[in-house]
């Protein structure tokens, strides 16, 4: 492989550069692995109140179910093996890219991500960036946003600590409500190293209403394109059609990314929307109808152990073996809408031309 100056559209992977078109069918919100347990231990029973000395096993898989984010296991994906069968179920049925938006704070591992990517087949972008404050090291609320942008920039242009594996989105970035000093100056790093790199961002918007758009209006006021920045979990926090009509009306991508996360019974939850999924494709439904079907992402997010399907959770190819047939069956979308969510809607958001004169390696049809 040889390396000359990109002067088109590359989607960057943790294996090497592609072109937009071989990244093919694309869930658009994943964790490989990951740990999302909270370092500053920020524990709060839920509703259900699992007893604190019960242990995560599959013969109690309801009681996880109902109290997943208070099994600390339950929070941490970090099998290899495991990761590489579950990626295989997904190219299996017919899968061909996973953007996985784990970033600073959460776990991070892109040697291991690079070889699950390599022994399952499926191509792997992989993110960059910090989440949100709780999770962000001492390190990020002592410096500066163009510090931090560097290290963003580093591990798009570079690799990530010191590895040769680089990243492919800014993302996800974490943002709390309102937005922490620390999470701002993320963001406006984030946006810095857009204009820097050219790739894209993910945020994960504050549990609120009024987050998404702020987020959205802020990065944009740095001089981010809105069509260069994907909300995620907008079926987590809009819950009426107006507002992601309003949302989708200032040109961002807008993520659907909770698939098989229906409503269960917790406290910390009950201020934000949880359609069941059936309420998911109704309102992507919606959104084709009014004209901003290119706008439109999906994925499920699984970065817990009770979604694999070695755990008897529904698993990455849920997407592709349960939804795609249910929207076909439930909805008028057709298969080419579809299509454009899976396919082409991806291609077009992480899809970059680098703007730092950068050499590249690449792989497949460039």
């Amino acid at each position: 492989m040889s390396a000359r100056a990109i002067e088109t559209p590359i989607v960057r992977t943790v294996s090497g550069d592609i072109s937009p078109e071989a990244l093919g069918v694309t869930s658009a919100h994943e964790h490989l692995i990951c740990d999302i347990n909270a370092p500053k231990g920020d524990k709060q029973l839920s509703v259900l109140s699992a007893p604190q000395d019960e242990v995560f096993s599959l013969e109690k898989l309801f009681l996880v179910r109902e109290n997943h984010l208070d099994f600390e296991e339950n929070l941490r994906l970090d099998d290899e093996d495991v990761a590489v069968a579950e990626l295989r179920h997904f190219k299996q049925a017919g899968g061909d890219s996973i953007i996985d938006v784990t970033c600073g704070g959460l776990g991070r591992n892109p040697a291991k991500v690079r070889a699950i990517s390599q022994r399952s087949g499926v191509q792997v972008v992989l993110g960059s960036g910090y989440y949100v404050d709780a999770y962000q090291p001492a390190s990020v609320r002592a410096v500066n946003p163009e510090t931090i942008a560097e290290e963003i920039v580093a591990d798009i242009s570079n690799g990530i600590d010191g590895t040769t594996v680089r990243a492919g989105v800014i993302g996800e970035i974490g943002c709390s409500w309102p937005v922490s000093p620390s999470e701002s100056r993320v963001l406006e790093a984030a946006a810095m190293a857009n204009n820097e790199t050219g790739a894209a961002i993910v945020v994960h918007p504050g549990r609120d209403s009024q987050a998404p758009s702020s987020h959205l209006g802020y990065l944009v006021s740095l001089g981010v394109e809105p069509t260069r920045v994907t909300l995620a979990h907008v079926d987590r926090r809009l819950a009426s059609i107006d507002e992601i009509l309003n949302l989708a009306k200032m040109g961002c991508y807008l993520s659907f990314d909770c698939f098989g996360l229906e409503p269960w019974i917790d406290d910390r939850t009950r201020h934000m929307p949880m359609p069941s999924d059936l309420q998911r494709i109704a309102v992507i439904e919606q959104l084709f109808l009014s004209g901003f079907g290119g706008q439109i992402l999906v994925g499920s997010d699984i970065a817990m152990k009770h979604r694999l399907r070695k755990n008897g959770g529904h698993g990455y190819d849920y997407l592709i073996r349960w939804v795609v047939p249910t929207m076909l069956a439930r909805s008028e979308l057709s298969e080419s809408q579809i299509e454009m969510m899976l396919v082409e809607n991806p291609r077009n958001a992480y899809a970059f031309v680098p703007k730092n004169n950068e050499s590249s390696t690449k792989k497949g049809r460039l």
